[in-house]
């Protein structure tokens, strides 16, 4: 199901966002501290098309987002997103420029230059992921995280085709390859792990 990167694969109005993956912090004193151990995860959606990417990143800088974009994005594209200032200086690179709007100020879609800007598209995705989290998953590791998101990728993307034709895809993937007991235990090293499975992404719990 692992959908790979390919350049220029999202076009026209593409939305993005970023969403934050795993506990709540446990005190009040961590809460106070802002400390988190969660996972970012970034999110560009095509707006009228049906595509997806959905990534792990180590941070939510400004280089770490703007190359997740880049990435993935074609250059005649136009990049709606929130007031984010590391989103800033992104429309340089596609001819439709960057559009924001401010959620600090409760703005959550405006019209501007003839389009309707928001980031909705995105913020859907990153709510999917999340509920899968609550209500499917509850417990992953940090490990296979990517094998996560793109799980939700594939069923995003291809959401508008028949349950027939989202089985074909999934076998096709499949094709070639070898899942080894190592590798979904968290014990290659090629994937970063350790023996005991990795570090454990575990969903907060609800109210």
């Amino acid at each position: 199901m692992e959908e790979p990167t390919v350049a220029n694969s999202l076009k026209g109005v593409l939305h993005a966002d970023e969403v934050f993956v795993g506990a709540s912090p446990r005190t009040s004193r961590e809460h106070r501290e802002k400390r988190t151990d969660k996972q970012p995860v970034a999110i560009l959606v095509e707006k009228d098309g049906p595509k997806a990417h959905i990534k792990v990143v180590c941070d939510v800088t400004r280089d770490t987002l703007h190359k997740h974009i880049l990435e993935v994005a074609d250059p005649s594209s136009t990049i709606m997103t929130d007031e984010a200032s590391v989103y800033r200086g992104i429309g340089e690179h596609f001819d439709g420029g960057h559009h924001s709007v401010s959620h600090v100020k409760g703005q959550y879609a405006k019209f501007e230059d003839g389009l309707i800007v928001s980031n909705n598209s995105a913020e859907a995705v990153a709510g999917i992921i999340q509920r899968s989290l609550y209500g499917v998953h509850i417990h992953v590791s940090r490990v296979h995280l990517q094998r996560y998101m793109n799980e939700r990728q594939f069923q995003y993307s291809y959401r508008h085709l028949p349950d027939l034709d989202r089985v074909k895809l999934v076998l096709k993937g499949a094709v070639g390859k070898r899942l080894l007991y190592r590798r979904p235990t968290g014990s290659d090293p090629l994937l970063g792990g350790t023996p005991e499975g990795g570090t454990a992404t575990t969903a907060p719990p609800q109210a």
